[in-house]
């Protein structure tokens, strides 16, 4: 019980900045609202709309984990800030770009630590949990934002930041990271603090420093003369940094067409579609996020229960079905063959949509972030990994908004639908079960290498047993 309340306590500072990653993209319906009321004291054009809702859209490798999460928790700080003193445009848009680099980059940073501190039987539970986080910050803002106007509810943002910041200057540094910068003594204690003493947990440890140590010797004795961009650069055809890339990059297409951001900043529009009661229409949204809530801490169980591309590759081809269906049927009543008036049909898909999604599919996507890319790859993986998902947030922020306005709502999720299922079969084929693996064993997967340990390694593990 020890060993899993200082994980849980370590996972904490995780999910109350994820709260808060939530919390400043769902705000985003909050700030729209407001500020496109008649009596807005700061006027806000459709150009600026869209770049204010794009910036919510790369320290990892060199000072830690601990500290790469330190320096994605104060840009929200900074960001409540000057949202609530904002006078201007200009500063809206700076106050964006804060909690944007905060959003984009949390996301890498809290997938790496949940991987490499927490053990595999509670892995999927952590990180599920992650993107339940996320999902309560959405719904909390719009919460806020029916009893507050987007300032107050800006400065309330600060809450889940603070306790975010004192919870994570507690922690004690990566196994991995120590291992991964040779400090092997420093590793040792970590990991026992973490992981305990048990057998399995000695196992995991003499592996982990193993092959660091010879990936160290190999640095050394090859690659010391050898440029840090350079050594980069030839990352990019080596097949354990190329197959996990890949996977990353689909993993944001179907994140982004299942309209995990977009649907969070243009969530008024979305609904507009469904109901033409603007003064419901927040109410819907509310209940949405609710719903997706939930959702996203029932995931926590069923991740236990089930492997994770049984649930993915289920819930993903339903999440398809449905959303064509959807598409259908606002098509219909766009065309005047639907009924105008009955939404709860339209709705109850768009329920049950985002349940799916909510379940089964951005859990167990969001859970590979942190545990595709072997440790040596990781820094510059991020790094990749970071551009991927802020194009996919590009496109899905400033595209959307012109898909609805060309094609209308159906036509927009008609596209999203096909982006989905194009990526669901890539993945199909391509990504391995990583369902109770180390991230050792995961790494030698994608290495094509059998994982076995030297005799001499074995030899030490029987002896400290």
């Amino acid at each position: 019980m020890g060993i899993a309340f200082k994980q849980c306590w370590t996972m904490c500072g995780i999910i109350l900045n994820l709260i808060t990653i939530g919390y400043h993209l769902g705000y985003t319906t909050i700030l729209l609202r407001d500020l496109k009321a008649p009596g807005s004291d700061i006027k806000l054009s459709l150009e600026a709309e869209s770049w204010v809702g794009l910036m919510v859209a790369p320290t990892l490798q060199i000072l830690g984990r601990k500290s790469a999460h330190i320096s994605v928790v104060l840009p929200n700080l900074i960001a409540c800030l000057i949202l609530y003193f904002a006078e201007d445009i200009t500063a809206l848009v700076i106050a964006r770009l804060a909690s944007g680099f905060t959003f984009g980059t949390t996301v890498f940073v809290a997938a790496i630590i949940i991987g490499e501190y927490s053990s595999p039987e509670y892995r999927g539970v952590f990180l599920n949990a992650k993107s339940a986080s996320y999902t309560l910050g959405v719904f909390l803002v719009h919460c806020v934002g029916i009893f507050y106007d987007w300032r107050m509810t800006a400065l309330i943002g600060l809450i889940p930041s603070v306790l975010s910041l004192i919870n994570t200057l507690t922690w004690s540094e990566s196994p991995a990271w120590l291992a991964y910068k040779g400090r092997y003594e420093a590793c040792e204690a970590s990991f026992e603090q973490l992981r305990g003493d048990s057998y399995r947990a000695k196992e995991e440890l003499l592996l982990l420093m193993e092959t660091q140590r010879n990936r160290r010797l190999s640095k050394i004795k090859g690659k010391s003369k050898i440029s840090s961009f350079r050594q980069n650069l030839s990352k990019l055809s080596k097949k354990d940094f190329i197959r996990p890339s890949l996977i990353v990059l689909f993993v944001f297409v179907i994140l982004e067409s299942s309209g995990r951001h977009s649907f969070s900043a243009y969530a008024v529009r979305f609904m507009s579609a469904f109901t033409t009661n603007n003064t419901s229409t927040l109410y819907y949204v509310l209940a949405v996020d609710g719903v997706v809530c939930i959702c996203g801490i029932l995931s926590c169980v069923i991740v236990k229960l089930y492997r994770r591309r049984t649930i993915l590759f289920t819930a993903g081809g339903l999440a398809c079905v449905l959303l064509v269906s959807i598409c259908v049927y606002l098509y219909l009543k766009a065309k005047g063959i639907a009924p105008e008036d009955n939404i709860w049909l339209p709705l109850t898909l768009l329920f049950t949509y985002h349940v799916v999604i909510s379940l089964g599919v951005a859990p167990i996507i969001m859970a590979l972030l942190g545990e595709v890319y072997p440790l040596e790859h990781k820094g510059f993986g991020t790094v990749v990994s970071g551009v991927f998902f802020s194009l996919s947030v590009l496109v899905a922020l400033k595209v959307t908004p012109a898909l609805i306005k060309s094609m209308e709502v159906y036509g927009t999720f008609f596209v999203y639908s096909l982006c989905l299922a194009g990526s669901f079969v890539y993945l199909y084929i391509f990504m391995p079960e990583t369902e109770g693996k180390t991230l050792q064993e995961i790494e030698h997967h994608f290495n094509g290498v059998p994982l076995t340990l030297q005799n001499d390694t074995e030899g030490k593990l029987l002896n400290n047993k």
